[in-house]
């Protein structure tokens, strides 16, 4: 069973060793898969490990509307690679 997880980064290639906090949204089956998929993202900084939380059903439930409400991309590609909390519109 898969979930969603909420991942606190930094987001490289902002300035001159400059890094910018991001919230990513992950849907995986498990921590290891979330942190496979953190390795694979551009442009992130890979010097710390990240903040990594499971959503609980009622915050899972509550991206998922704002997903398919709000967002410019839909369910299944955000299910197979991550939704950046900017691209909803919170």
């Amino acid at each position: 069973m898969s979930f969603w997880y909420r991942i606190d980064l930094f987001r490289g290639h902002v300035g001159a060793g400059k890094a910018e906090e991001k919230i990513v949204y992950m849907f995986a089956r498990d921590f290891n898969s979330v942190l496979q998929r953190y390795k694979s993202m551009p442009g992130v900084k890979r010097g710390k490990i990240p903040n990594i939380r499971e959503l609980n059903a009622e915050e899972a439930r509550s991206l998922e509307i704002k997903i398919l409400e709000d967002s410019r991309i839909n369910m299944l590609k955000a299910k197979k690679r991550w939704v950046y909390e900017d691209q909803l519109n919170l």
